[in-house]
């Protein structure tokens, strides 16, 4: 079966094309995911920093050592919680982010595969 130059460099263009643009969304869902990691992270700081100063104020330190101990206890045990929460938070974003953008990459390459299959060994007409 003779080729078509011209034809053949049409498709592999095309095949070229479609490659670009699933890299493109694959990277452009990464980037989101990254983006909305960054912004959470901020918020996670800029909550911090308020209950910090929230607390600053607060602080007046008690009489009772035991009293005080406990307080800055559950302050630690609370701010350690928040944090392991924000952490899990941060991986299933990316978590998440990374899986979509690895699903575009790999339909792009299914696709791919059965291009070359049908070029290899196109589909045979139905007989009739």
């Amino acid at each position: 079966m003779a080729s078509d130059p011209d034809n053949l460099f049409a498709e592999l263009l095309a095949a070229h094309k479609k490659n670009i643009e699933a890299l493109t969304q694959a990277n452009q869902i990464a980037i989101s995911g990254l983006q909305a990691v960054a912004t959470r992270q901020m918020e996670f700081v800029q909550r911090a920093m308020a209950e910090a100063a929230q607390l600053a104020r607060q602080g007046t330190p008690s009489p009772n050592l035991s009293e005080s101990i406990a307080r800055q206890a559950e302050i630690a045990r609370q701010a350690f919680d928040a944090s392991i929460a924000n952490m899990r938070e941060v991986a299933d974003t990316l978590q998440k982010s990374g899986r979509e953008a690895v699903d575009v990459v790999n339909q792009r390459i299914a696709q791919s595969l059965l291009e070359l299959q049908n070029r290899v060994s196109p589909p045979k007409p139905p007989k009739g």
